[in-house]
């Protein structure tokens, strides 16, 4: 995705309130755990049904089957880590 408050960021420096991507699926960081590499995400597993069975939570291995990460840059960020 192209987007003038999105930059791209290596997968490996993710940090809370990132977004990670593959085709078909996004998901937000909650952190990455670089010790252990993990990735811990929140992420929509369905449109339908009771919203508290459409967020899920899961981890993975390094990145997971995720290709490109993502961080906000834009208003509201002015003077926070780019």
């Amino acid at each position: 995705p192209t987007s003038s408050v999105l930059k791209e960021i290596p997968l490996n420096s993710v940090q809370a309130g990132d977004f990670v991507w593959r085709t078909g699926h996004t998901a937000v960081v909650e952190k990455f755990d670089a010790a252990a590499n993990r990735l811990y995400i929140f992420h929509a597993s369905t449109g339908s049904g009771p919203l508290e069975n459409q967020i899920r939570y899961a981890n993975y291995s390094g990145s997971g089957t995720f290709t490109r990460a993502y961080r906000y840059i834009g208003p509201g960020t002015e003077g926070l880590p780019q």
